[in-house]
């Protein structure tokens, strides 16, 4: 059940802007990662080629360090990839894979901002298309198809562009899905503050075939504080056997949680009057780890369920609020700053326990 994200990082060159993104993408356990904007060149990659758990794929563009698209793969997929294409302009990358016996094109574009241009880059993107694939195609269009719902209050819309846009959506047979799930939800993935006042736009799209729409589970939209455009990401599942549950590894963040050192304290004790403790103390031993390892996943999903309700009512909150601002209704900025600066702190803490489970996991593999 492959689970993608598509970032616009708005310029990706600081090590440590690039490793804590890596971890907070890590900490939701994306599979597959297209990222735009990253103004990386062929040099810089290898300064950090090795921060990322799997294979990595870029197309730079050389004549200087801006734009910039990759697509990053978990370690699992690495067998599954086939062949790689890129266009010369550090726009368009795309990555060709099987999952579940289906042959897929994943693709990261970054469309160029100016309107005339983006007509000529519609022709090259198709080129790179095969309608007779499964495509996915995520990034940033800088485009929109539907102003009414996807502008903000008084921002400008091209309709000759958008009507560009249209078109080759329908002549590639792609479905922007996030509109084919939710015909009148207004969501918006760039939020800019210029001159005291939220510009919004919806231009970050997962546009995917037909074919796909079947196996898509979900796509929603998440605000972060990391880059100026929202985090979007699908959920879909081409899988037609059930799979196992994997390996069990324990969260050790829960050992700074009082709570849960106290709950596994209390086992410890109380299996010490377990008669299996002195006669059959490899049974005992087994029997106690079963017993934790039970309790602590029971407790690990307590505590990320509520981080997850904590998490999805900050994004919630922050949405309304962007909504209403978007239909001229008055909104107090001191509160979308208040919710903007606890969504950091979240996502700082999220961050700081996935460099934690990176490390654990590193080690593991050597």
């Amino acid at each position: 059940m492959p689970k993608k994200a598509s970032p616009n990082v708005n310029g990706f060159r600081d090590l440590l802007k690039i490793k804590n993104i890596y971890a907070y993408l890590n900490s939701f356990n994306y599979d597959i990662v297209c990222i735009q904007d990253t103004f990386w060149d062929d040099e810089f990659i290898r300064s950090f080629a090795d921060l990322w758990d799997g294979p990595c794929f870029f197309n730079n563009f050389q004549d200087n360090k801006r734009r910039g698209v990759a697509i990053l793969f978990k370690n699992t997929y690495k067998n599954s990839i086939t062949q790689e294409f890129k266009d010369n302009q550090g726009r368009i990358i795309r990555v060709d894979f099987q999952c579940d016996n289906k042959d897929i094109s994943v693709f990261s574009i970054y469309a160029p901002n100016n309107y005339k241009d983006r007509g000529e880059f519609y022709n090259v993107l198709s080129s790179f298309i095969d309608i007779n694939r499964m495509n996915v195609i995520c990034g940033d269009f800088n485009d929109v198809i539907d102003p009414k719902l996807v502008r903000g209050k008084n921002m400008y819309t091209n309709v000759s562009s958008t009507v560009i846009f249209k078109t080759f959506i329908q002549e590639n047979n792609l479905c922007d899905i996030f509109r084919d799930k939710y015909p009148e939800k207004r969501q918006f993935t760039r939020i800019q503050t210029v001159n005291g006042s939220l510009r919004m736009s919806r231009i970050d799209y997962i546009l995917i075939s037909h074919p796909l729409k079947t196996h898509t589970i979900n796509i929603w939209t998440t605000h972060t504080k990391l880059s100026d455009h929202s985090l979007v990401s699908l959920l879909f599942d081409l899988n037609e056997v059930d799979r196992g549950p994997g390996m069990w590894i324990l969260n050790n963040t829960l050992l700074n949680n009082i709570n849960y050192v106290e709950t596994i304290k209390k086992i410890i004790n109380d299996k010490l009057n377990c008669s299996l403790y002195k006669e059959y103390p490899l049974i005992w031993w087994d029997n106690l780890k079963y017993i934790i390892k039970k309790e602590s996943v029971l407790f690990a999903r307590k505590v990320n369920q509520k981080e997850k309700k904590e998490f999805w009512d900050l994004n919630n909150k922050l949405t309304i609020l962007y909504e209403k601002q978007s239909k001229g209704i008055l909104v107090d900025q001191n509160v979308i700053q208040d919710l903007e600066s606890k969504l950091s702190e979240f996502e700082t803490k999220k961050m700081s326990r996935s460099h934690v489970k990176i490390e654990i996991q590193k080690r593991l593999r050597i």
